[in-house]
């Protein structure tokens, strides 16, 4: 009986594991995370998994976490250089705009200002970033993080005066697409369009934009320019493939964009006819928002109506457009029908 209780006593304090009792004791989404950082740098991994606990990467790892990282064939980590190739051409995928401007400002560029040979070698240095880390550790969108990467390096290049405008060009047009590319990724909860005549509004009610409403100030002409390069993206695309956006050399200058003056553009997610089937709303899912340039009494009011002003106060703001109460009214009424404002009591 002694021996037995020992024995026992033995066994609970030195478990013989299986290897599915010790994957239980693994966190397998920060391990994931870990594998896909390094399966994108395969040179680092290679250097560096045997002394991976000296790395930032295992913060937060278990001992038993670093020891299975560290228990990967070291040859697997050469087995696939092409990764960040793929997942660089996927990305441009949702960013067509940014490829084709950056792929010209690029050829402009390189036989002084930079050094890598090809749009796609400058491109993969995203993964040796900071901001791709950060993007694999806290679970970010990986084309968001891209873009505000480019800007960043774009930005950051010594250029000579004759190329700002290029280069300013090119910063708007990106930075008009990634604003763009959350407007369509965010959900909305719609209600079902109302057939009862329109309440009467209150002076003390607070408007404000509704979340398919977003506003991106810019220069003049830049919206007109983005269409033309988004149509000219999608044909290049469709006749000779995605890899084709990344050899384009379109003459930034030329846009019709006046970087002297300024406009408002309005983003609008579309919102979905209540008679399409589910099937076709999510078929048009990827190209649910449109972009406008606004007026400028529209773009100001709109902008005012940013600050959740009540009704009587855009009253106020409207009277400087000559406007007596009913025609406010009415106009408030017409943009409320639009979704372009919205009401809290």
């Amino acid at each position: 009986m002694s021996l037995q209780k020992t024995q026992t006593h033995f066994e609970l304090r030195n478990p013989i594991m299986t290897n599915t009792e010790q994957s239980s004791r693994l966190n397998h989404i920060l391990l994931q995370k870990n594998l896909v950082y390094l399966l994108h740098r395969p040179v680092y991994a290679k250097k560096t998994i045997k002394k991976i606990e000296k790395t930032i990467l295992a913060q937060n790892l278990t001992r038993d976490e670093i020891a299975w990282l560290k228990s990967i064939d070291v040859r697997r980590w050469s087995i696939d250089h092409e990764r960040p190739y793929r997942t660089i051409e996927g990305a441009l995928f949702h960013c067509p705009v940014t490829a084709l401007v950056f792929s010209s400002l690029f050829h402009k560029l390189k036989q002084m200002h930079i050094k890598e040979s090809n749009t796609l070698s400058f491109l993969t240095n995203y993964f040796k970033s900071d901001e791709f880390l950060h993007c694999i550790r806290d679970g970010q969108h990986i084309v968001d993080t891209l873009l505000l990467w480019l800007n960043k390096k774009v930005e950051a290049l010594n250029l000579p005066k004759a190329f700002s405008k290029d280069r300013s060009i090119f910063l708007q047009l990106s930075s008009l697409e990634l604003k763009l590319i959350k407007a369509r990724r965010l959900e909305l909860i719609l209600s079902p369009p109302s057939t009862k005549p329109p309440a009467q509004i209150q002076a003390d009610q607070r408007l404000f934009l509704p979340k398919s409403i977003m506003l991106f100030q810019g220069s003049l002409g830049l919206s007109e320019a983005f269409i033309l390069l988004n149509q000219e993206a999608i044909k290049l695309s469709n006749q000779q493939g995605r890899s084709a956006l990344l050899l384009a050399k379109i003459n930034l200058q030329k846009l019709p964009i006046d970087l002297s003056h300024s406009c408002t553009i309005m983003i609008q997610k579309n919102l979905p006819n209540s008679e399409l089937s589910l099937l076709e709303q999510s078929s048009s899912k990827a190209q649910n928002c449109s972009i406008e340039s606004l007026p400028d009494h529209l773009a100001q009011v709109l902008k005012f109506v940013q600050a959740q002003p009540t009704y009587q106060e855009l009253e106020s703001l409207m009277f400087g457009y000559e406007l007596n109460q009913d025609e406010s009214l009415e106009l408030v009424q017409e943009w409320l029908e639009n979704n372009l404002i919205s009401l809290k009591s």
